[in-house]
C-alpha cells in the first residue's frame, strides 16, 4: 500500500498509524532492504514498524535501520543460534537490539542445535517462548536454564537418573528423548 501511495506523490508520506507487513516485504532473507522499506525510512524516520511474521536477524537489521522507533516483532524471530548468540553465550548486537525493543519476542532456533550457553542466553534475553532442539549428555544438559514454557526438544544420549530427568523436564514444555535410557534404583522409579 505504501509503495502505491509513494508512486503517486513527490512529497514525503508520514505514516502516523505505522506500518504492518511481513518480513520479506521489508527485507529479503539475505538482508537486502526492499525499495519500499528504504523509502519509508527516508520519508518517516521514526515510523512505528511491526513485522507480522517471523524475521531473521538480517531482516531485523534492515528494519531497525529504517526507524528510530522500537520495532515490534509480533511474528517473532526465526534464525540460527549463531546469529543470536556466540558459542560462549553472549548475545549478538542485533539480537540484543531486537530483544531490547521487543521484550517478549518469541524465538525459533533453526539449523544446527544451539549450545547450552547459546540457548540459555537466547532464552534469558527473549522474554517470549523459545523453540529449539539440543542434544547432549546429562552433565552438559543439566546446565540448561530455559523455562518450562519453552519448547526445547531435548535428546539425552547417556543414561539419566529419575531425579536428573525430572530436573531437565522442568526446563521444557515438550517431551524429552532419552536415547541413553534411565539408570536408577527401583525405589526411585516407583515413586
Amino acid at each position: 500500500e505504501f509503495n502505491a501511495l509513494d508512486s503517486n506523490t513527490s512529497t514525503d508520506i508520514i505514516l502516523s498509524g505505522g506500518v504492518v507487513d511481513t518480513a520479506t516485504n521489508y527485507s529479503s532473507l539475505t538482508g537486502d532492504a526492499t525499495s519500499g522499506l528504504l523509502a519509508i525510512g527516508t520519508q518517516d524516520g521514526d515510523v512505528s514498524i511491526t513485522v507480522s511474521d517471523a524475521a531473521n536477524m538480517l531482516q531485523f537489521a534492515d528494519i531497525d535501520d529504517a526507524t528510530t522507533t522500537a520495532v515490534n516483532l509480533t511474528g517473532g524471530i526465526s534464525d540460527t543460534a549463531d546469529s543470536m548468540a556466540d558459542v560462549g553465550g553472549n548475545s549478538t548486537s542485533g539480537f540484543s537490539a531486537a530483544t531490547t525493543q521487543d521484550t517478549d519476542v518469541n524465538v525459533t532456533i533453526t539449523g544446527t542445535d544451539a549450545t547450552v550457553s547459546q540457548l540459555n542466553e537466547i532464552a534469558s534475553a527473549a522474554g517470549g517462548t523459545v523453540t529449539a532442539s539440543i542434544t547432549g549428555d546429562i552433565s552438559t544438559l543439566e546446565s540448561l536454564t530455559t523455562a518450562s514454557t519453552d519448547v526445547i526438544s531435548v535428546t539425552v544420549n547417556d543414561a539419566v537418573t529419575v531425579t536428573e530427568f525430572n530436573t531437565l523436564d522442568a526446563k521444557t514444555a515438550t517431551a524429552i528423548s532419552l536415547t541413553g535410557g534411565i539408570s536408577d534404583t527401583a525405589d526411585s522409579m516407583a515413586d
